[in-house]
């Protein structure tokens, strides 16, 4: 009797140590599953991101640039009308904002650039929640000092663009109505 029992706790130990490895193994392919799918996530993720605001951002910058064209051709046709106050005045205007403008989607790509690198950095850690924590954390950073620096650009941006626009548009006003005591002959 005693060695059939012995014959069972063997067994029973070595069905155990079987059900163990077996564990093992399931916790290994489980992990490496969880990884390989956290990485293709991350990589949909950072994509889209990427695709989003790249999309938005060259909407915006070509809406702009056309607007400085339109400003810069209106200014061309009516310089010699102006007087060389105004025109100058118009210039100096414009091209301050354009310049601004500039200046700040040159701050933008490089802030974008090095935003972009830490992201990925911190995407490689294996702590998704510390993943999480620092990227909230990275995110509020660059948020905060990039609304900064949009504000501090936005407003003479807009200030020196509308002065120009309004001396163009003084401009264009001015001719139209010399022209009027024209029409009534």
């Amino acid at each position: 009797m005693a060695d059939f029992i012995n014959l069972l706790r063997r067994v029973e130990e070595e069905s155990i140590r079987r059900d163990k490895e077996i564990i093992k193994k399931v916790d290994f392919l489980v992990n490496y599953h969880n990884q390989e799918v956290r990485r293709q996530v991350t990589d949909v993720m950072k994509e889209l991101i990427t695709h989003s605001y790249s999309k938005a951002s060259t909407y915006t910058n070509v809406v702009i640039v056309a607007g400085y064209v339109v400003f810069f051709t209106i200014w061309n046709s009516l310089k010699t009308s102006l007087s060389p106050f105004l025109a100058l005045t118009a210039a100096l205007c414009l091209t301050l904002s354009a310049a601004i403008f500039v200046l700040f989607e040159v701050y933008k790509m490089i802030s974008t650039s090095v935003h972009i690198r830490k992201m990925s950095k911190l995407l490689n850690q294996e702590d998704p929640q510390k993943i999480i924590a620092d990227s909230k954390r990275e995110i509020l950073k660059v948020e905060r000092i990039g609304f900064k620096v949009w504000l501090i650009a936005l407003l003479p941006t807009v200030v020196f663009g509308l002065a120009g626009a309004s001396i163009l548009l003084y401009g264009f006003l001015s001719n139209l109505i010399s022209f009027l005591p024209a029409l009534s002959r």
